[in-house]
């Protein structure tokens, strides 16, 4: 490396003492001819042609006078320069390897979500309360129904379900209202919260401190919930000793708030159910959807306020008073964020799936209208992009930041990727080409192996691969363009 880049500035050298003789004569431009005649010196012994150096000419000589100046041969190769540093990055395209390993699965409920670990093992859950690993190559590891057979009663069914990475623990939402804790290692009920003012059907988890973390969820009612636990371990302990009810552990909402480490807040965000909630650390706030037009997407703080750790001192504060405790009520009646804790996105026909990045400042929505919209999260007035292409509604969208990519997924099986920076379609494959069938009911991109995963009747898996494409130019005078600028730099 270090002899290439001598070589190189001994050529610029060169390109630079031609253009010093030829002023030292009183030559101030080159025209076409004295022009033809440093280029092939610059480039011997390689030959170039005469057509490629009039039209690498033409195209610095954009005044057409005829002559070109050494500051605008300058201009022009440092612009050519950043202009190929582009280009080369674009022929990298990424695709999907086609078609997608196909994995079947036991015919029962569809998968609601699909989880990846730290080691990028799979996590799937499906609707009848059957819970299985897979491993990145989609190979079944362990699988458990976690439900019970009921006795003259309905069966129960699972909303949704996420990871208690810190603790070991998997969190199921149910239909009864009900959240679930299971442990990770064995499929075992560890215990439950019952009595929930309304179904949790999108669930998420985050660590907030050691030994602290919130369990979220997004309800039938539009509602977004949040539960903040300190002291998080000794507190499953105790609700591990409670008594049991359908084979768990269980504790009621309004009891469990009784306690000095459990603050439950309840908003009322979205006037349909929610369609997708995460809480992102990074912007120390909750991004949840619904098929409300008016409040399609919403991001907004949890405790309430825009003095967050003030408020949060005051809760904890309170929760250490046990007396307090006693006197809190959960409210019938949820209230609203403040206008100033929340920034509202209508979008039209409501929004069924979104991704975030925080270092594109970017969010991508989609839905039933089928375009995807990119937004930037302080601006909610209108969308700095839309990206048209899908024929059937968007069902799933991810964001690759180190690609600088969106996968997105629509109902009638499409995959697409799109460019961030140019906003167009990259690839798009079809259910006939990705062999992907059956109603689509989860999807997940994990980044760690670079593939998506795929739960229709079928389990999917497609690896993310680079296409290099050949470097035809739309003219041929910029293959020459590119064979001057290395010899000159």
């Amino acid at each position: 490396m270090e002899g290439k880049n001598k070589r190189r500035k001994n050529k610029k050298r060169g390109t630079i003492h031609h253009f010093q003789e030829l002023e030292k004569n009183g030559c101030k431009s080159l025209d076409m001819e004295n022009f033809k005649q440093v280029v092939k010196k610059c480039m011997a012994p390689h030959k170039t042609s005469d057509e490629q150096i009039e039209k690498l000419f033409m195209k610095i000589d954009c005044t057409a006078t005829g002559r070109i100046q050494w500051d605008e041969f300058c201009t022009y190769m440092q612009l050519e320069y950043a202009e190929q540093d582009v280009s080369s990055a674009r022929l990298k395209e990424l695709t999907f390897s086609l078609p997608a390993v196909i994995e079947e699965r036991s015919h029962g409920e569809p998968v609601l979500r699909i989880y990846s670990l730290f080691d990028n093992t799979l996590v799937m859950t499906q609707e009848d309360g059957v819970i299985s690993f897979w491993s990145p190559q989609l190979k079944l590891k362990r699988s458990k129904m976690v439900f019970e057979k009921p006795v003259n009663k309905k069966f129960k069914w699972a909303t949704d379900f996420t990871v208690m990475t810190h603790y070991n623990k998997l969190i199921l939402g149910t239909g009864d209202r009900e959240i679930q804790l299971y442990e990770m290692s064995n499929f075992e009920p560890y215990c439950q919260i019952s009595g929930l003012e309304a179904i949790p059907l999108k669930l998420d988890y985050c660590c907030t401190d050691p030994d602290e973390c919130m369990i979220l969820y997004g309800d039938d009612q539009g509602c977004v919930n949040i539960l903040l636990l300190s002291s998080v371990g000794e507190l499953l302990r105790t609700w591990k000793k409670l008594p049991k009810a359908e084979n768990l552990p269980s504790i009621g909402i309004e009891n469990a708030v009784l306690s000095p480490n459990v603050t439950y807040i309840r908003w009322k965000v979205h006037g349909d159910w929610v369609t997708q909630l995460h809480y992102y650390d990074s912007i120390k706030a909750v991004i949840s959807t619904s098929n409300h037009e008016p409040t399609a997407l919403v991001i907004g703080c949890t405790v309430g306020t825009t003095n967050v750790e003030q408020q949060m001192k005051k809760i904890k504060d309170r929760g250490k008073d046990s007396k307090a405790r006693k006197g809190q009520v959960i409210p019938r009646i949820p209230p609203k964020r403040a206008d100033g804790d929340q920034t509202v996105f209508q979008v039209y026909k409501g929004v069924k799936t979104f991704a975030f990045c925080k270092k594109n400042n970017l969010i991508v929505t989609g839905g039933m209208d089928r375009i995807i919209r990119m937004w930037n999260p302080y601006m909610s007035g209108r969308p700095t992009g839309m990206l048209r292409s899908h024929t059937a509604p968007v069902c799933y969208l991810s964001i690759s930041a180190e690609d600088a990519k969106i996968f997105s997924i629509s109902t009638d099986n499409t995959i697409k990727i799109w460019d961030i920076v140019d906003q167009t379609c990259l690839f798009t494959a079809c259910s006939k080409t990705s062999g992907i069938k059956g109603e689509l009911t989860a999807c997940h991109y994990t980044p760690g192996t670079r593939s998506l995963c795929v739960a229709a009747d079928t389990l999917a898996l497609l690896h993310l691969r680079l296409r290099y494409m050949a470097n035809s130019f739309e003219f041929e005078g910029l293959r020459a363009s590119s064979a001057v600028i290395q010899k000159f730099n």
